[in-house]
């Protein structure tokens, strides 16, 4: 078989708070396990303009040639990547990660080899959607995240996706994982900001507190009240007596302290405002550690996220709407089983190794193997 090489880009390093850098770093991690004769390199900005511009993550060698994406780093990104002379140039999308600039598009019209762009967004609503759109125009192939990237890929740029992939959970559970829920014991896990509707959830969980007053809620993710005006808002409204903010945890690094937690949850509540999809890894995480999940409708197309199967999802408009979903798993332990078992299933279909082996299957055709 031919040693390929193939050079995968993101906008952001591995250590930085980037949902799309961490699943990239669990694809490339997969990727490698499944073809060891091939050669994968991870190439991306530094952090700080000081750090070096080698680095090993995982095993799998990085590059990174540039500190900011302006017109320099631009050039810095696209020389390396050219002199690396992959078989395959793979680009993640994510145009806030290349500080919406038009450094992706640029690398992709410069590559002598076949590019594959991964669209983890396509925000219509934002002036840098032209460099999006110009980056899909210079791609061989196209892998959409989610059924919305994908038509807005075909409605705005003309094209259908090649592949419908997803952003499968970055942790999954050791081996040593069981779950010992404790009723009444929620839990958010992620990036909270303007599309997390924290204070729905709040509001309909306090409904519920005069009758059942063991109810306890606990919200993992970045949390900086003294720097981010969100989250300010929600230390001064949310009752510290039984809601409790963890600050950030770190897969691979704090992964025995997320265990702990999601092993006595009862359920994961996600309410997403603009709705879940399988791109989004903290539904995903929920599926793959068995916990029964609360969220929000899905967008049309998303296909894999039923009501009443692999989830229960309540209305965004209305806190009492999210108190009798809410009740509803709490009192009814079958519900909360089938959940639970439908969604380890749904983790099984959405896992890294899936998507791994399309990937491959998606090179191989484009190197003619």
């Amino acid at each position: 078989m031919k040693h390929a090489r193939i050079v995968i880009v993101t906008g952001n390093p591995p250590e930085m708070t980037c949902g799309v850098a961490h699943t990239t770093a669990r694809l490339v991690e997969e990727l490698r396990r499944q073809r060891p004769e091939w050669e994968f390199l991870w190439q991306c900005r530094r952090a700080r303009w000081f750090d070096s511009p080698f680095s090993v993550v995982g095993g799998t060698k990085t590059i990174r040639p540039n500190h900011t994406w302006d017109r320099f780093g631009t050039w810095l990104a696209t020389t390396t990547s050219r002199a690396a002379k992959p078989d395959v140039l793979h680009i993640q999308e994510a145009i806030h990660s290349y500080h919406e600039t038009g450094a992706a598009a640029t690398m992709a019209q410069a590559a002598s080899c076949p590019v594959v762009t991964t669209l983890h967004e396509f925000h219509t609503e934002l002036g840098s959607v032209d460099h999006t759109i110009d980056l899909v125009r210079n791609s061989t192939a196209i892998i959409a995240n989610d059924a919305r990237a994908a038509n807005r890929c075909r409605d705005r740029a003309g094209k259908v996706p090649d592949l419908m992939g997803w952003s499968p959970a970055t942790i999954t559970p050791s081996p040593t994982y069981q779950r010992h829920p404790v009723p009444g014991f929620f839990t958010t896990f992620g990036i909270m900001g303007d599309l997390k509707l924290m204070e729905l959830v709040y509001d309909a969980i306090s409904m519920l507190q005069p009758a059942r007053r063991k109810l306890r809620w606990c919200i993992v993710g970045p949390f900086n009240p003294a720097l981010n005006a969100y989250h300010r808002r929600l230390q001064e409204k949310f009752d510290p007596s039984w809601v409790t903010f963890t600050g950030q945890m770190v897969a691979g690094k704090d992964d025995l302290e997320l265990e702990a937690v999601f092993s006595k949850t009862a359920a994961m509540l996600l309410p997403f405002a603009d709705g879940p999809s399988t791109r989004r890894t903290t539904l995903q995480a929920a599926w793959a550690f068995g916990i029964p999940v609360i969220t929000t409708p899905p967008p049309d197309g998303e296909n894999a996220i039923l009501d009443d199967v692999n989830c229960v999802t309540a209305r965004p408009d209305s806190p009492q709407i999210w108190a009798d979903a809410i009740a509803r798993v709490l009192d009814s332990p079958s519900l909360s089983g089938r959940l639970a078992s439908e969604g380890l299933r749904t983790a099984d279909d959405f896992s890294s190794r899936h998507l791994a082996q399309l990937h491959l299957d998606l090179y191989d055709r484009l190197i003619g193997l």
